[in-house]
């Protein structure tokens, strides 16, 4: 297994003013949002874990965040599949069905408004990049004058070694779009994909389940059917 490069760049002061841009989504019955999460859990749960862009720092440190994907398949890849662009070619993984898939639940879900949310994708990353080069101007940064210079992605494509620095990062942006709903960037796992993060504050009671919440991996579903082609089509297997 390889190991992360460590490279996101330091975020800037909340007084550093920068456009970003936010783009207005809709998520219909059609093409619902997907979340994966344990059994015994709320299938629709905010909350502050120390994942990626939570806990947010101050003023918002109160916020809980809840992190969906744009499909099942980007969710099955961030939450099951996370670590395998950390995979040696060739090397075995096996996943196991008791601790890594029996308890697991997925959700899918629908929202009754449109939502705006801070673009991390396409050219939005642009604007991010922009403040990234800005940032690392300032003296306090000429440390990395003697490094490979980060760049926006890094911030998404970091693991969890930094997440005290994409914290402050969430928290950045979000000074910039106060009244964005969440934060959207493309899945590191599943590049066609695009992974969510929402804002408690914002919208917390505005989404509603599609069916229930059902069993992840269960016998003869649909669900499973996919976990298996997924981890087959990486060369991986999975055991008891």
């Amino acid at each position: 297994m390889t190991t992360s490069t460590g490279r996101c760049p330091p975020a800037p002061s909340l007084g550093y003013i920068a456009p970003i841009d936010t783009v207005t989504v809709s998520v219909s019955k059609p093409k619902p949002w997907v979340r994966i999460f344990w059994k015994g859990s709320d299938a629709l749960a905010f909350t502050k874990r120390g994942h990626r862009f939570d806990p947010l720092p101050a003023p918002w440190i109160d916020t809980e965040v809840l992190y969906a994907g744009t499909s099942a398949e980007t969710a099955i890849a961030e939450v099951l599949l996370r670590w395998h662009g950390q995979i040696k070619p060739g090397e075995p993984v096996m996943l196991s069905e008791s601790a890594n898939l029996q308890d697991r639940r997925v959700a899918r879900f629908t929202c009754h408004r449109q939502l705006q949310l801070i673009d991390a994708t396409g050219l939005g990353l642009a604007r991010i990049e922009a403040a990234v080069t800005d940032v690392l101007k300032l003296p306090e940064h000429a440390a990395w004058t003697a490094r490979a210079k980060p760049i926006a992605d890094d911030i998404f494509n970091c693991d969890e070694t930094e997440y005290a620095l994409t914290q402050q990062w969430c928290g950045w942006l979000r000074s910039q779009c106060k009244e964005a709903d969440g934060l959207q960037w493309t899945s590191r796992q599943f590049n066609v994909g695009r992974c969510i993060a929402l804002f408690s504050d914002r919208c917390e009671k505005d989404f509603k389940l599609v069916g229930r919440a059902a069993t992840l991996y269960g016998k003869g579903s649909a669900n499973r059917k996919l976990v298996d082609s997924m981890v087959g089509r990486l060369g991986w297997s999975i055991g008891k």
